[in-house]
Parts: structure tokens; C-alpha cells; sequence
């Protein structure tokens, strides 16, 4: 007779980016696999490397680009209507998970814009604006993080160019 519920064991990239605790501790069983079943991206071959099998750094990229781009890109995989209160939970799990303000303001604008998508409930809209003035102080990091690791990328006339997310696209 077992006194201790046996912990689920965790490989893919999840393990490979150490964030074994938080993905137990943030989400069901259900809403893991569920995730884990969805999350196919491009070129992929591992149905479930989410959490099965034994990850390695993706082309050469950098360990933190992998980490950044993973957090940032499992939102876009929960995009239907019925996967919306998912989605907004795995992305308030995931922001102090944010390791660089260009990881933290992409997952802020995927959350903007799930809070944006429920805008007729004002509590909704109310989220949306608080997360929006977030993001707006966060700039001066991101525009400094963003040129750092992308110094040429300016307008035709050689100036820095930032703009607001048009928000009324989202439906």
C-alpha cells in the first residue's frame, strides 16, 4: 500500500526547461493533457514533446530563446473560443515565468487580447486596459531588449519605430 500519491513523470521540453513544479502545480491533469495533445508546432515530429521524451536545444538556438519562444507560443495553440479560460490561465501561470521584458510583453499581449475578446463583461474590459498600462511601462525594457538582440531593425529612415497593437481586430 503506497501513503504517497506518485508524481507523474515529466520529459520534454517542459523538463528540458526545468519547469516540471509549475506545469503540476498550474494545471489539471486534464488541462495538461489537453495541452500536451494540442501543442504540435511545425516540423515537430514527437506528438507529444511537450512533456514526453528527452528534449534538445532547437538549431543552435540559445537555451533562453527556446524557453521565451515555448512560453510565448503554446497560447496561440489554445486560440478557439471554447479554449479561452485555458488559455488565459496557462498565460497568468506563465508571466512570472517571464525571464526578459520581451517574453513578458508577448505573453501580456496574448493576454490583452484573450481579456479584449470578453470586452461586452467590464470586468473583462477593466483587465484588459490594467494589463495594457502593464505592457506601456514595460516598454522602455522591451524597446532595449528588443534592439539588443535586433539592432538593424528600423524604418526606412534609419528611426525606431514602436506602435500600440490595434485591439479592435480581436473578436
Amino acid at each position: 500500500m503506497f501513503l504517497f500519491k506518485r508524481r507523474p513523470k515529466i520529459g520534454g521540453l517542459i523538463a528540458f526547461h526545468g519547469i516540471e513544479k509549475w506545469w503540476l502545480k498550474s494545471f489539471t491533469e486534464q488541462e495538461r493533457n489537453y495541452i500536451s495533445d494540442i501543442y504540435m508546432p511545425m516540423g515537430e515530429t514527437n506528438k507529444n514533446s511537450l512533456t514526453d521524451g528527452k528534449a534538445r536545444q532547437n538549431r543552435g538556438q540559445f537555451h533562453e530563446d527556446n524557453f521565451s519562444t515555448l512560453l510565448s507560443s503554446i497560447p496561440s495553440y489554445l486560440r478557439a473560443p471554447k479554449d479561452r479560460p485555458l488559455q488565459r490561465k496557462y498565460l497568468e501561470s506563465a508571466l512570472p515565468l517571464a525571464r526578459n521584458p520581451m517574453t513578458e510583453h508577448f505573453l501580456l499581449i496574448a493576454l490583452i487580447e484573450n481579456y479584449y475578446s470578453d470586452r461586452e463583461d467590464p470586468a473583462a474590459l477593466s483587465k484588459a486596459g490594467e494589463l495594457c498600462e502593464r505592457d506601456i511601462k514595460l516598454a522602455p525594457a522591451f524597446k532595449s531588449a528588443w534592439f539588443k538582440k535586433f539592432p538593424n531593425d528600423k524604418n526606412e529612415e534609419g528611426e525606431v519605430c514602436l506602435a500600440i497593437q490595434d485591439l479592435s481586430s480581436c473578436r
